[in-house]
């Protein structure tokens, strides 16, 4: 990753997890690592370039770590590493904000709140 200088750590912050998908990649991989493609099942509407770019910029920032079996074809994962896993209470709060705040905005801009929220659920009951 390039050295740049930041003016704030919250501006850093921004940089290393801003974007549409990142900080929803950190929250599905917060339970473990996934495979590519159920990973990117889980994001619906994310095309598959911008899923490449956002775990790449993840991996390249030391938050993501992507695994491979070396075989053909590969089989890819990715995790979290350490770095990645001390964001957990931070993705976890923004998303219980989102969920407390979703009926402020209007219906549908939260769609994949719902979502999350069942998973959470299903998770809980488990």
């Amino acid at each position: 990753m390039q050295k740049r200088r930041f003016h704030c750590p919250a501006e850093m912050t921004l940089h290393l997890i801003g974007g549409k998908w990142k900080v929803i990649v950190l929250w599905l991989l917060r339970r473990g690592p996934q495979r590519s493609g159920k990973l990117k099942s889980r994001l619906p509407g994310i095309t598959p370039a911008a899923f490449s770019r956002a775990v790449r910029e993840l991996e390249v920032a030391g938050l993501v770590r992507r695994t491979s079996n070396g075989e053909f074809p590969p089989a890819v994962s990715y995790g979290l590493t350490a770095k990645g896993e001390s964001l957990s209470p931070i993705v976890k709060m923004l998303v219980k904000w989102g969920l407390a705040r979703q009926g402020d905005y209007l219906q549908g801009e939260f769609e994949m709140a719902a979502f999350y929220k069942a998973t959470a659920a299903g998770r809980a009951r488990a």
